[in-house]
């Protein structure tokens, strides 16, 4: 690996470069050997040699793409607090706005700002057969390092699509909203709910009180024991366990 590409890829552990050049970091065994088995985004394959002697079946097509680096060097490139020994640099994927399809489900996320938290939003929806998912602006950088680790490689498997304006977006839409509230109504007691958005707000003031003036229902978790809160990702799960398995 040369001083200059080393630099680089270092470099893609920072939002705004991500941005520009449009591609992003992926790390760890299981993850790497997804997205290499997708083949769809693969930009380089940097590794041990011993990494890649191991898995040369795998890497074989990209072979013009490999990258042999030293152990040092790649713990230079991650993010990880213990990196292992390949990290990927994946192509982002091209703009894809949701169709809205009478009949299918999309997730709506209004200001998610924890990695981990999105990261396992995104496998929830992958899980529920969710794949597009609309995000407000302020929300965290869906190719973020921590988000790509957590979603367990269901990124390569919904779409995402920020919106400067979420509330247009959905507004425009023409499919119903069903908004997660303390106000709302029990989701155990839903009656007539077939298809339209889940709207998922921030982890600790919940969705911006615009979006409960397009919302056909606002709906609760009842609690049953003392806890003060339940985290948006674990809601999530809930909510789609709910709505889409009916």
């Amino acid at each position: 690996m040369t001083k200059a590409q080393l630099k680089y890829f270092q470099s893609l552990s920072i939002a705004r470069n991500r941005k520009q050049e449009r591609r992003y970091l992926v790390e760890g065994d299981k993850s790497a050997l997804e997205w290499i088995a997708d083949a769809r985004f693969i930009i380089h394959i940097i590794a041990t040699a011993e990494w890649l002697s191991v898995h040369e079946g795998a890497v074989a097509p990209f072979r013009d793409r490999c990258v042999e680096a030293l152990p040092h060097e790649i713990a230079k490139i991650s993010t990880l607090t213990t990196p292992t020994q390949v990290v990927v640099v994946a192509g982002m994927p091209g703009p894809e706005a949701p169709a809205f399809t009478p009949g299918q489900w999309y997730l709506a996320l209004d200001g998610i700002r924890d990695p981990g938290n999105m990261g396992t939003i995104l496998r929830t929806a992958d899980w529920f057969g969710i794949r597009d998912i609309l995000v407000s602006e302020d929300c965290v950088e869906t190719f973020n390092p921590k988000v790509v680790q957590a979603s367990m490689g269901s990124l390569l498997r919904v779409c995402v699509t920020a919106y400067a304006d979420l509330f247009q977006a959905l507004q425009r839409s023409g499919r119903p909203v069903y908004t997660t509230h303390l106000k709302g109504s029990d989701i155990r007691s839903s009656v007539g709910i077939e298809s339209g958005i889940i709207l998922m707000g921030n982890e600790s003031r919940g969705v911006n009180p615009g979006f409960e003036a397009i919302s056909s229902e606002l709906l609760f978790i009842p609690r049953v024991g003392d806890a003060e809160s339940l985290n948006v990702a674990v809601a999530t799960g809930i909510v789609c366990s709910y709505l889409v398995l009916k």
